[in-house]
């Protein structure tokens, strides 16, 4: 989950329970989502409130232990 305004993105248990956390250097966390071949990568995309500076609302890369699930392509009718 992005804890927005928490400078983190965290884990949790299916219980609830906080498993783990990852800081993140800016406060405002938006968006997470897995990427890279093996889905082993999280991306983290930051807002620029609260940041203040040239890396306000940027984007994010770590290697993660356990790999995304893989998104079906989604089909969209456009009219």
């Amino acid at each position: 989950m992005a804890a927005a305004r928490g400078g983190a993105v965290i884990v949790f248990e299916p219980d609830g329970r906080e498993r783990e956390r990852f800081a993140c250097p800016l406060p405002m966390v938006t968006s997470v989502c897995f990427g890279g071949d093996d889905l082993e990568d999280l991306y983290i995309v930051t807002g620029a409130e609260g940041g203040g500076g040239p890396n306000a609302g940027s984007i994010f890369r770590i290697g993660v232990a356990v790999a995304g699930l893989p998104v079906p392509p989604a089909r969209v009718k456009v009219s």
